[in-house]
This record gives C-alpha cells, sequence and structure tokens, in this order.
C-alpha cells in the first residue's frame, strides 16, 4: 500500500471519529436536563494541585491536579510560562504572550502548606547547596585606620606669670627636644627687678633689727619670686650676691619635644601668654576611625593589634580608652582613640597605621551562612530544607553578620538546613507555583461558566457574541475554536487584570502597570486627537519599567514606581498600533478610529 492511501485512510478515520463525536455530544445536549448538563460543565474544571495541602473540592475529596490535566502524555512534566503562568502546554514551546521559552514544571504533589515541591533533577541542574543552622557565638575582628597624634595629657604649656621683654631665646626653634630644668629664656622685668629690691630691702631690713615681723617680709618677697616660677638657686643667687639680676632666667617645666614655639628674641611678652608647648613623645594616642556598623562590636578596653605600613614585621598591642560621642559628618565615622607606648621614638604624629580591633562575643544564637539570607528590604527569608526535595520559604529577623555569619534572633532554633545556593530560584518556583493556584482556577471558573453560556446559546438557537467575536452559521469552520482560546485568555485578563478595553475621556486615558501587565491593555483613541496616555506602575514584579510607541514615533519613557507619566500622541492614521515595554515582551494595543 503507498504512503498517499495510508494518509487518506488514516484522514478519514480521524473524520469519522469526530462526526461520531459530535453526535455524541449533540444527542447528550438534546436528552440531558440542563442540571445535567451543568454537572456535566462543571465537571470538566480541573482545579489546580499548587493549592495548600489538605484542600477540598465542593463534594469533600481532595482537589484534583490541575498541572496533571495538562499533562496529557502521562510523562509528570508540562510547560509553564514564566511571565505569564495561566500559559501552559504539554510540549515545549515558547509563550504566545511574550514569546519566552516555557519553562519544565513537575505535576507532582505539593508538599504542606507553604512547602515547594522541586525533583531531584531540577535540585542537581541549578546546583542547590545546604548547610546546618549552628548555635554559637560571633565574633568579629574589625579592621580600620588610625592616625597618631600627641597625648594631649603629655603636653605643658610655657606661659610666664609677669610680663616683660625677652632678652635671650635658649631653645630657638620648634622640635627641639628638652629636658627638665633647661633653661628656655632670659626675661627682663621691670616687676621682677622691683621685687628682687623689695626682697634685698627686707633682707638688710631683718639683719640690722632681727625681729620677726622684718623675718615674715623677707619669707613674703621670697614668695612672691617663688610663684613667678624663679628658681631657687637664683633667690640664692640673689641673697649672695645682694645684687637685682637684670634678665632671669625661665626652665623648662617638664621635658620632651617643643611642639609650638611663638616667640623670639626681644619681643614683648604678657603675663600668662603661652610661649611654647613641649610636649613628651614617649606616649602618643592613635586615633582610629570606626564607621557606624561597627559600633556595636566595639566598647572601652576592647584590645587591638596594630599594624605599621612602613614596620611589616612590627605589631604593636594596645587598648581602646575612649570612645568619642561625636559622629563626622564627612565620614560617618567615631573616633577610637588608643594610647600607644613610645619610648624608643620610632613612632611619630602624623603617621597612619593599620587597627584590628578585637570585638566582645555575643551570647550564643543561631547562625547561618550570610548568604543564606535573602533579603528584599522589608523583610528577610530564609529557604529551609524539609527533604525529601520539599524547601519552605521562612521569614526571619537577622541580628550581627561577622566572619560570613548571621545570627538569626527570630525563624530559627538550630539544627534545620538552610539553602545557600540557588535560593533564589527556589524562592521563585514557591512564587510561580502560588500565582498557578490563582490564574488555573481564574482560567477553569472562566471556562465553566463560558462553556455553559455556548450551550444554552447551542440550544435556543441563537447566535452568540463573546470577547467582540460573532458566532453562527456564517462563521468560519474554526471560528468556535479560535473564540474559545481568545475568551478563555480574555476571562482570564478580566479576572485578573481588570478592565481590558478603555476609550479616550476628555483626552486622556489612565493606564496602570500591574504584575500582568497593562490595565487596559486596549485603548480606544480618535484619528487626529491629541490624547493623554498616563501610565502609572504600580510594581516591581515586570519588565515593565519603560514604555515605547515606535509607530507613533515614542522611544522608550522610563515609569518611575508610584509616578504618573503622561506621553502626549496625536495619531494621524487608523489602524491598531502597539505600545509595549522596552523589552517587548509585555504589549498593549492602541485602536485608532475614524
Amino acid at each position: 500500500m503507498s504512503t498517499q492511501t495510508v494518509t487518506r485512510t488514516t484522514a478519514a478515520s480521524v473524520a469519522v471519529a469526530l462526526l461520531v463525536g459530535v453526535a455524541i455530544g449533540v444527542a447528550v445536549m438534546a436528552f440531558s436536563s440542563p442540571e445535567d448538563a451543568e454537572k456535566a460543565v462543571a465537571g470538566t474544571a480541573p482545579a489546580s494541585d499548587t493549592t495548600a495541602a489538605g484542600s477540598t473540592a465542593a463534594n469533600g475529596s481532595t482537589a484534583t491536579s490541575g498541572l496533571a490535566a495538562y499533562d496529557t502524555d502521562g510523562d509528570g512534566t508540562v510547560y509553564q510560562g514564566g511571565m505569564h503562568p495561566e500559559v501552559i502546554q504539554d510540549e515545549p514551546g515558547n509563550c504566545p504572550i511574550c514569546g519566552m521559552a516555557l519553562t519544565p514544571t513537575s505535576v507532582g504533589g505539593q508538599g504542606p502548606e507553604g512547602t515547594v515541591q522541586i525533583s531531584p533533577v531540577t535540585l542537581q541542574n541549578i546546583g542547590v547547596r545546604t548547610a546546618t543552622v549552628q548555635v554559637e557565638a560571633l565574633e568579629r575582628r574589625v579592621r580600620t585606620t588610625g592616625r597618631f597624634q600627641v597625648n594631649e595629657r603629655r603636653t605643658t604649656a610655657v606661659a610666664p606669670k609677669v610680663g616683660g621683654w625677652v632678652d635671650k631665646l635658649h631653645v630657638d626653634y620648634d622640635g627641639a627636644r628638652v629636658r627638665e630644668g633647661q633653661p628656655l629664656f632670659d626675661l627682663y622685668s621691670p616687676e621682677l627687678v622691683a621685687t628682687q629690691e623689695e626682697y634685698l630691702s627686707a633682707l638688710r631690713s631683718a639683719e640690722r633689727l632681727g625681729d620677726d615681723a622684718a623675718g615674715r617680709l623677707v619669707e613674703a618677697s621670697r614668695r612672691r619670686l617663688s610663684y613667678w616660677d624663679i628658681s631657687d638657686a637664683q633667690i640664692n643667687r640673689l641673697k649672695e650676691t645682694r645684687t637685682p639680676i637684670r634678665a632671669l632666667t625661665f626652665y623648662a617645666p617638664a621635658g620632651g619635644t617643643v611642639t609650638q614655639k611663638s616667640v623670639t628674641e626681644g619681643q614683648k611678652i604678657q603675663p600668662g601668654q603661652t610661649l611654647m608647648q613641649i610636649t613628651n613623645l614617649s606616649s602618643l594616642w592613635l586615633m582610629a576611625d570606626v564607621y557606624e556598623q561597627d559600633l556595636s562590636w566595639i566598647s572601652e578596653g576592647s584590645a587591638a593589634n596594630i599594624t605599621l605600613p612602613y614596620d611589616q614585621g612590627r605589631t604593636v598591642q594596645a587598648t581602646v580608652d575612649y570612645l568619642y560621642d561625636e559622629v563626622d559628618d564627612q565620614t560617618r565615622t567615631v573616633k577610637a582613640r588608643l594610647t600607644v607606648s613610645n619610648t624608643d621614638r620610632t613612632l611619630r604624629p602624623g603617621m597612619y597605621a593599620v587597627v584590628e580591633v578585637r570585638g566582645a562575643a555575643t551570647d550564643p544564637r543561631p547562625v547561618v551562612p550570610q548568604e543564606a539570607v535573602v533579603s528584599s528590604g522589608d523583610l528577610d527569608v530564609v529557604i529551609v530544607a524539609e527533604g525529601d526535595g520539599r524547601f519552605r520559604p521562612m521569614p526571619v529577623h537577622t541580628g550581627r553578620t561577622a566572619s560570613g555569619k548571621t545570627q538569626i534572633l527570630h525563624g530559627l532554633t538550630g539544627g534545620e538546613r538552610v539553602v545557600t545556593s540557588a535560593q533564589f530560584l527556589i524562592d521563585s518556583e514557591a512564587r510561580l507555583q502560588g500565582a498557578l493556584t490563582a490564574m488555573t482556577e481564574s482560567v477553569d471558573g472562566e471556562s465553566t461558566q463560558r462553556d455553559s453560556m455556548e450551550r444554552e446559546s447551542m440550544d435556543s438557537g441563537e447566535t452568540g457574541e463573546m470577547d467582540g467575536m460573532t458566532t453562527g452559521p456564517g462563521a468560519p469552520p474554526d471560528a468556535s475554536a479560535q473564540m474559545d482560546h481568545a475568551g478563555s485568555h480574555d476571562a482570564s485578563a478580566g479576572a485578573s487584570k481588570g478592565p481590558v478595553h478603555a476609550h479616550a475621556a476628555d483626552g486622556r486615558v489612565e493606564i496602570t502597570v500591574t504584575q500582568q501587565g497593562f490595565q487596559p491593555s486596549r485603548v480606544h483613541l480618535e484619528k487626529g486627537v491629541e490624547t493623554a496616555l498616563v501610565f502609572t506602575r504600580k510594581t516591581t514584579s515586570t519588565c515593565a519599567t519603560n514604555v515605547q510607541i515606535p509607530a507613533l514615533g515614542v522611544d522608550a519613557v522610563d515609569l518611575p514606581m508610584n509616578e504618573a507619566i503622561t506621553i502626549r500622541v496625536t495619531p494621524e492614521e487608523s489602524g491598531s498600533f502597539t505600545f509595549a515595554c522596552g523589552m517587548d515582551m509585555i504589549r498593549g494595543t492602541l485602536m485608532i478610529e475614524q
């Protein structure tokens, strides 16, 4: 038998089978009661298998798998649209709405409520790894930089208590190293000369009179010289020579380095004027910058290791002795002060250093790897692996993070296994199954209602209109099938997307961008009339972050969240034109009428 003969025979068999099926259907509809017809129609609507575990149909039995209804070959896998979950078919292909490749989806039963079931093959393909939740204390080392500066507690000011003229300057440059008691400058002061004369006069009177009153006058004059920082040696010299000293010498009150000199020879000074500052550099302060997020790990008394970039083999031990109260507005850091010994003078003010502060250990709490936490801004989630391919998204309250681990304050107790890689894919799968529940129930419910209306229309012999398409004796042979597909899509869209059609009112149309796409998705405009299209994006779960109307010369316009963006168009030609997102995946239609 030739191939053509076999083909014709097969085609004839198929045609006969179709005719028989149609005849049986007509007979059932003719002789069945309306109640039976309604029950038959209602029985054709498959329920979704992504409902919560334990949910039952109206008759009390467990809900039938909606995905399984599309699995005609029984291999346990169907193909579903990622952007449009209502698109389900049993063979691989592309979504007829957005053109994206359909995603393989298992029709296996779902686990307990709130979980998602993933096949072992899928788990292996996406590379899922898990880790056990440990209960332990966290300890963090805060690494930052700091700069050495003088220890203010070891700085001494040289400020004479009497005025006069600097007759001679013994230390005449900044940075000079001085010892305690070393001469700094000679000061001529008429006041000091007069006081010396008083002291000598009191001495002569005491020697001549020999009474206690004269002796008290001598002691008073001597104390006055001493209060003006005149050394005992100079006073004894004055007593021995009985001659006033024109310029008295002032000595260093402490040893160290002259870090500030503000006097020159011959300069007149006032009482209390600071002439020099002497700093003991055997101890320095290291001022470390601590960022706000690290402050909770550092306290006064925290130990620190200090490394010097210019002396790699040297490590200095120190402790934090003070945390300042103010935050720097520019760097957003707080100063932490560490006192560092510098007896060998190898460290100098202004040098930089690397500081590693050891924070105190926290109380033991459940911890997970940092990458296990999925953060969406307002909510932190971990994916808990329950075994046998079941996963549950678990909201958690996180605490501190250290060494690649994050504390879990609420949500986990320890011992659970959490996903550390590919958790975003699992979370997407959970959201996809959740969306499928609503979409399939919506599509199946609308299909049941539409089929019932069609049957009533056939019984009455009337011509029905659905979704702008007319069926009747004059319709093409495949018009009903086309109308059924379009009606199913429009009914689904109407249930979940809101209005599909909209007409411009007062030259304005408002279009909202939602998870399902543009609402409305079809807009009627008048030719030659300027119209304001006002787009408002209400969701982040869509690719429609901008919109374009190529046929009307409108390039991609960004659509910020919750902000009305107006695009004015004046169509010059009638017909239908597409407006779409920047990726040309979500589309709507402008119907231009005369």
